[in-house]
């Protein structure tokens, strides 16, 4: 073989090698413009995140409706608590050289001056409404003695909501308040 026959021969081999890997570089574009395209959510990658997040929004809305309840009652205790206390200060203190007191019903209660419910100045009344169906029972009033504070009658009033929950005021002889669970 002579030389300029090698020299083809090689020169094709060249050739040959370069059209494969061109081929091979661009059948890799191809396939990563390919890639590319697809890179979105297929629309079972879709159902699935969709199916996740309703699973998990059935599962915490009870939850969330049992909290309310329980914040219901835990805010009505809190202003009956409150009111009581403004009801005690005010005998304390001696405002309106009378007793006052706080009177409770189903769905309200009402902090008065006077003696009693049925003996008290009707301008002096402060209605409070229970919020959200929340209950009270127990004692039907409570009356603070003028300048000791102590309460007439001893005892508690329960707040309950009709789905659930419930707390506890307890007023004691010398006059301390708080609620129980």
């Amino acid at each position: 073989m002579t030389l300029p026959a090698v020299f083809n021969s090689f020169n094709s081999f060249i050739s040959c090698i370069s059209f494969i890997s061109f081929r091979k570089l661009t059948k890799l574009k191809a396939h990563e413009a390919a890639l590319e395209a697809r890179s979105g959510f297929t629309t079972i990658e879709l159902l699935i995140v969709l199916a996740i997040f309703v699973l998990s929004a059935a599962t915490t809305v009870p939850f969330l409706g049992a909290f309310r309840e329980t914040e219901t009652v835990g805010t009505v205790a809190e202003d009956i608590l409150q009111t009581l206390r403004r009801a005690q200060h005010r005998s304390m203190s001696g405002e309106r050289e009378r007793a006052w007191g706080v009177r409770f019903e189903a769905d309200r209660f009402v902090l008065f001056g006077g003696d009693s419910f049925a003996a008290r100045l009707p301008a002096l009344d402060e209605v409070h409404r229970t919020r959200e169906a929340a209950v009270l029972s127990g004692l039907r009033e409570v009356v603070f003695l003028p300048l000791t504070g102590s309460p007439r009658e001893a005892g508690f009033v329960a707040v309950s909501h009709p789905q659930g929950g419930s707390k506890r005021i307890e007023v004691n002889a010398v006059g301390a308040m708080y609620a129980l669970r």
